[in-house]
Order: structure tokens, then sequence, then C-alpha cells
């Protein structure tokens, strides 16, 4: 008989190997109802756990969201004009987002835009992310033609930036100071009547700028938004004319 003593480690009994198996495969610790399901089976009962904890989960983020973007809300400034349009003022979408971004970030929230084209213009869509939710606000940009000082290319970009301010603005509730319905008129400053306002402005007596509008007026008939703005151009180089001839 030898001296040496024979150590065997000792199997675990039934017991111990499903403490085992429960702890590599997360049971342990897992709810009741899901440790049930997966032991017995029941895979239809578990998606249902699955997904009355998923949107259990997503009341709460919801719940979060809403509550920190209120809190957020109340710190935005009301955002002073910044440019004029020749129908009225308004502020930048880089003057509201330099003003806002840090307390937008500061309340665990951030954002981004994308786009879809079809034939009727640009969807520009904002999604706002924050405490595991997120919402979105979507703006239709209607199609533009190029104009004689705008291709096609910075068209579609004017399209794309009013389509930023107007979710930016929306998404986040920002206000202006004298709030107005500026919006759509801005955009057709920039882009809509741009031929027009050139001609006007590029008058150098008010004998050709009498002439000009007429004709100019004459065009947009029927659109009272853009006989409305070339009236504010043509009352301004009107003054403007008749300084100089002074």
């Amino acid at each position: 008989m030898s001296d040496e003593l024979e150590f065997k480690e000792a199997e675990p009994d039934d017991e111990a190997k499903e403490v085992v198996v429960r702890e590599e495969s997360g049971l342990e610790n897992a709810d009741p109802l899901f440790r049930l399901a997966i032991q017995e089976g029941k895979v239809d009962a578990l998606e249902r756990l699955i997904a009355l904890r998923e949107k259990e989960e997503e009341r709460q983020a919801k719940k979060e969201f809403d509550r920190h973007f209120a809190e957020m809300q109340s710190e935005l400034p009301v955002i002073k004009k910044n440019a004029r349009g020749y129908s009225s003022d308004y502020a930048e979408l880089n003057y509201m987002i330099k003003l806002c971004k840090p307390i937008i970030s500061k309340h665990g929230f951030c954002y981004w835009w994308s786009e879809t084209k079809d034939d009727n213009g640009k969807l520009i869509t904002i999604t706002i992310s924050g405490w595991g939710y997120a919402k979105t606000n979507s703006f239709p940009v209607p199609m533009l033609e190029k104009t004689n000082q705008m291709n096609s290319v910075q068209v579609m970009g004017a399209m794309t930036t009013y389509g930023h301010r107007y979710t930016f603005k929306a998404g986040f509730g920002i206000s202006e100071e004298g709030e107005d319905t500026d919006g759509d008129l801005t955009f057709y400053d920039g882009v809509m009547y741009s031929d027009q306002v050139i001609r006007l402005e590029r008058c150098a007596t008010l004998e050709q700028l009498a002439t000009e509008f007429k004709d100019v007026y004459k065009s947009l008939e029927g659109d009272k938004i853009g006989r409305d703005i070339i009236t504010i151009v043509k009352d301004k180089m009107k003054e403007k004319l008749s300084k100089a001839a002074k």
C-alpha cells in the first residue's frame, strides 16, 4: 500500500449542477417569470414577457425624457431676431443653435437631421435623443426651380437650411421675439422671389423702378405673398433713389 494519498475531486450532486447551470445562463438573477418560462420552454410566453418588459422600459425612458425636456425648455431663451428679410425679421439657424446648444447638451440631449427627396420636394426630419428615448419632428419643403442667382444645387441647399431651421424651432419649442408667420416669407425672400427682387434692386432711377415694378407686379398675378414682398422692396428702393436724387 502506497504512503501517498490520492485526492479525487468530488462530483457535484444534481442540486449543485442546477445552481451552476442557472449561474452560467444568467437565470440566477433573472425575473422569476422569465426563469420559469425559460425552464419550461414556453417560447410564446417568453416572447410576450420580453415585449411587455420592453414596453415598460420605453415608458419609463419616455417619462425621464419628458421630465428632463421640460426642465431644458424652461431654460431656453426667447430668441432675438438677428436677420432681416424683405418682409420681416427672423432668427438665423446658426444663431439659434449657438444660443441653445449649450443648454440642450447640459440636460442630456442631442439631435441630428435626416432628409428624403421625392418629386414634390424634401422631407426634413430632426431627431432629438436623450435618456434612452427619442422623438422626431418633420417638415415638408416644396421643390423649387433654380433661379438666375441660384443654381439647382444652391436651391437644394436653401431648402435644406430652411427645413433645418423650421424643425429645430418646432422640435425644441423655441420662440422668437414678436413671433409671427415669417417662416415661409423669409424662405420665399431668399429663393422664390430672388429674380424679381434683383430686378428692382438694379434700378438706377425712379422711372426705371416704376417700369420694372409694374412688369414684375403683373407677372405675380394671384400671388399675394410675392406681390407683398416686391412692394416692400419697391418702397425701399424708391426711398433710396429719392435720397440719392436730392
